[in-house]
């Protein structure tokens, strides 16, 4: 079965589930959390047009144009270029958050963010590692860190959608389990470290 295609028939509930955690979806989502959680709305509505539209817009208009195959990007050149190029777009947002005087929690959580996404592009040089489990294995540290821990009940998404990806036949097994743990052992790993330099 090819990769480049997603059977919705024959697993409708998992497709739905990869639908809706997308990161085209969940990125914009959760970076505007991170910005409300650290300093309420304004720094919400800061962090999604600086950290979550630009790598988004790039996306779809890639798509549109037909420089990407599919919205799921099979190629790993492909999704190792988008890695890199967000990684440089996210680093900068941190950058910016930092001027604008964010609150040093939220420039923290960029920036650890950031430092998982430079993973994700090294992962990706092997195999194509599950940007939709990573993406949430990321953001859920930083909101822990941002807003508390009631933003660890978030980790019940992890696995279902983990489970979708299998079963919609777009990962491996292999492939999920790697999205599951090194996004949050880079993620929480860079917060304490920032934490400790920032003191």
């Amino acid at each position: 079965m090819s990769r480049d295609t997603e059977p919705a028939s024959s697993a409708p509930v998992s497709t739905a589930i990869s639908a809706i955690a997308h990161p085209i979806v969940t990125v914009p989502l959760g970076l505007f959390l991170l910005g409300l959680e650290a300093a309420g709305p304004r720094w919400g509505l800061i962090s999604l047009a600086g950290g979550a539209l630009p790598p988004v817009i790039i996306v779809l208009i890639l798509r549109l144009i037909g420089v990407f195959g599919s919205i799921r990007i099979p190629s790993l050149t492909q999704r190792f270029r988008l890695l890199a190029a967000t990684t440089i777009i996210e680093a900068s947002a941190a950058g910016a958050y930092a001027i604008l005087g964010a609150p040093q929690s939220l420039v923290i959580a960029q920036l650890a963010g950031t430092l998982s996404i430079v993973a994700l592009a090294a992962v990706t040089a092997a195999t194509r590692i599950s940007l939709h489990v990573a993406t949430l294995t990321t953001l859920l540290p930083c909101l822990v860190y941002v807003g508390g821990p009631i933003w660890v009940l978030g980790a019940i998404t992890i696995p279902a959608v983990a489970v979708a990806r299998v079963k919609c036949h777009a990962h491996t097994a292999h492939q999920v389990i790697l999205a599951t743990f090194i996004p949050p052992a880079i993620t929480v790993t860079a917060i304490l470290l920032f934490r400790v330099i920032a003191e």
